[in-house]
Parts: structure tokens; C-alpha cells; sequence
């Protein structure tokens, strides 16, 4: 299962896959099925969609296309890696970024709300 439209319109068009990933059907929105159906489906986006926050830098090292984070986050303390960075990088409204990992776990930052710290070790991989 997957959003169409992760960004620009979460709560719309949600795809369903099959054991390939290819979808196989297309809800225009999650708020047009049963109410046990709607439950299930929003809470396997939840499980697929879930965002980790960062809220500090501890250290960030880029070396040959791979960059290592170890990072605060509003779900505790993570290490992590990101191959060809700027390939991951999606740029939100009001200057947020958005990446994802080696695993698919998708990260979210804000460089403007970082510590002077975390800013500089940031501006150093971008």
C-alpha cells in the first residue's frame, strides 16, 4: 500500500500493491471506505509513512557517496546511513528536508530550527 501523492496530497489516492508492489487498485481516498477498511488502511499508512524528526546532530560524515548520521530524533537517539544523499534528498515547504536511509526509513529536519552546532556538521554534507 502507498500514497500516490505522499507530499502534496497524503489523504488522497492510496494505492494498493500486490505481493510485487505493482498496484492493483486505486482509492481515491481512504475516507470513502468501510469504517473497518479505512482503519486498516490508515493505520498500515501510518506504519509505511512513518517520519522520524531530527532534532540534533551529533555527527554526520559523507565518505564516497555514503553518508553516516547519528542523530537525536523525536523518537530518541539514531544511527543511520544514506547512500547518494542528495538522490534521497527531498526539499519540503518552509525549508524542511526529507530523506530517506538504506532501509527505507524516512528522516525530516529543519536546518533553520537545528543548534548552531548541528547546522555547521549539516552544511558540511550538503
Amino acid at each position: 500500500m502507498r500514497r500516490a501523492f505522499p507530499l502534496s496530497a497524503p489523504e488522497q489516492y492510496v494505492g494498493f500493491c500486490d505481493i510485487e508492489g505493482k498496484t492493483i487498485a486505486l482509492v481515491r481516498s481512504p475516507t470513502e471506505l468501510e469504517v473497518e477498511s479505512r482503519q486498516l488502511t490508515e493505520e498500515e499508512l501510518r506504519k509505511s509513512y512513518l517520519v522520524s524528526v531530527i532534532r540534533h546532530l551529533e555527527k554526520v560524515q559523507e565518505q564516497r557517496g555514503v553518508t553516516q548520521w547519528m542523530v537525536e530524533s523525536d523518537r530518541g537517539p539514531r544511527a543511520f546511513v544514506v547512500r547518494d544523499l542528495p538522490e534521497h534528498l527531498t526539499e519540503l515547504e518552509n525549508g524542511r528536508l526529507q530523506f530517506t536511509d538504506l532501509h527505507g526509513n524516512r528522516y525530516e529536519l529543519a536546518p533553520a530550527e537545528l543548534d548552531a552546532a548541528s547546522q555547521r556538521r549539516l552544511a558540511q554534507v550538503l
